[in-house]
């Protein structure tokens, strides 16, 4: 993802969250509230260690799938219980990793260059690699942060592969359907930002009913309500609630 500089490497509010005139001093970052009706607000300091590689490097990668588990795949079947014991994937046709923690999610993104030899820093994605990749986005689809009709949504209709390699059709009327992996349009070669599940990011609230920020909309969700570049909190683990990596060189 190409970044001409640091300053570019920015949060941005989009659909109904909004970006206020005020900072949070503990992290030195501008408060995002929910929407106009609630008094949470989200915070996230710019890590240091991304702040380095993209000035440096001028960009950074961002996993073009949501990450997958490798051995629910091989087993065609989607995730039923909360093991974090798994094999991360980042390709198509993977079982999405959801029914994880954020500490889970950021646990196994961090441990994903290790097990791939990469010589580089592998992350959960922060707020601003997520918002810096709708940005880049957006020059090609204007909208695709706060309107995003390409992914998997309760209300999208798609032709897909399942889990067990058969094809279909799921209907727009609406229809709660979790696909596997890049099954939808891509945009800018990128896969399901917006829909199929909620996606962790590092990123804080304030709401102590739901203190980290998930991002992207969800399958069981419409695409309008949820789009690729809206907030919303959560703490738990959920079945519509996974995960992607970023990577950073050193």
């Amino acid at each position: 993802m190409p970044v001409a500089t640091i300053a570019d490497y920015k949060r941005t509010a989009y659909s109904t969250n909004i970006e206020t005139e005020e900072t949070d001093t503990t992290t030195n970052s501008v408060k995002i509230k929910h929407n106009s009706d609630d008094d949470y607000y989200f915070t996230e300091a710019l890590p240091e260690d991304e702040k380095t590689s993209v000035d440096t490097y001028k960009g950074f990668y961002i996993g073009r799938y949501e990450a997958g588990d490798k051995e629910s795949t091989e087993a065609k079947t989607l995730r039923s219980s909360a093991d974090a014991t798994k094999t991360v994937t980042i390709k198509a046709n993977q079982a999405p990793y959801n029914l994880v923690t954020r500490a889970q999610a950021i646990s196994l993104a961090e441990g994903f260059a290790t097990k791939q030899v990469y010589k580089a820093k592998t992350k959960l994605v922060s707020s601003y690699a997520w918002d810096t990749t709708i940005a880049f986005i957006q020059k090609v689809n204007s909208d695709y942060g706060s309107s995003t009709p390409q992914g998997n949504y309760a209300d999208t209709k798609i032709t897909y592969v399942d889990i067990t390699g058969t094809s279909q059709t799921k209907a727009a009327k609406p229809s709660a359907v979790l696909v596997p992996t890049g099954q939808t349009t891509p945009v800018c070669n990128i896969y399901d930002m917006g829909g199929n599940v909620w996606e962790w990011t590092t990123e804080l609230c304030s709401d102590i009913n739901g203190v980290y920020s998930n991002r992207g909309g969800t399958y069981q969700g419409f695409y309008a309500e949820h789009p690729a570049g809206l907030r919303d909190r959560y703490s738990d683990i959920s079945s519509d609630l996974g995960f992607r990596i970023a990577l950073f060189i050193d």
